[in-house]
């Protein structure tokens, strides 16, 4: 699932636009400096069903948007908005049931002073899934 969701970013110009293929699982390679943007997984479950756990996933993932501008932040998370909300389908081995946005904020990092900090937009999505088949 999480290299099939970046795919799905990186296939966005309006996004890889702003911030190039610097799209991330977990963690950013050293040296990579924003614009960026960061996935990570929050939280899963498997979706219950009267037998047990049932072939879809439930999972909460968080979508961090940096960049050195709070407009180029703001940007990349509308692009990441835009590319994922509300969607279904399929991309590679991973079948999307819908992936929804629950969760925005506004925040920023480092720094003392206005030009040292990096400007950071966080989303949540829930995104409902399965391997594809």
């Amino acid at each position: 699932m999480q290299a099939d969701l970046i795919a799905r970013l990186l296939a966005d110009p309006a996004l890889t636009g702003i911030a190039g293929q610097s799209v991330f699982w977990a963690r950013r390679p050293q040296g990579i400096l924003p614009p960026l943007v960061l996935l990570r997984m929050v939280s899963s479950v498997p979706a219950l069903i009267m037998q047990g756990e049932g072939p879809v996933e439930q999972s909460r993932v968080q979508i961090d948007c940096y960049a050195q501008t709070y407009a180029a932040a703001r940007a990349m998370a509308a692009a990441v908005k835009a590319r994922l909300g509300g969607y279904s389908g399929v991309v590679g081995a991973t079948r999307f049931q819908g992936v929804f946005r629950v969760t925005e904020m506004d925040m920023t990092e480092g720094g003392e002073t206005d030009p040292d900090r990096v400007m950071r937009v966080m989303l949540e999505f829930m995104v409902s899934w399965q391997p594809a088949s």
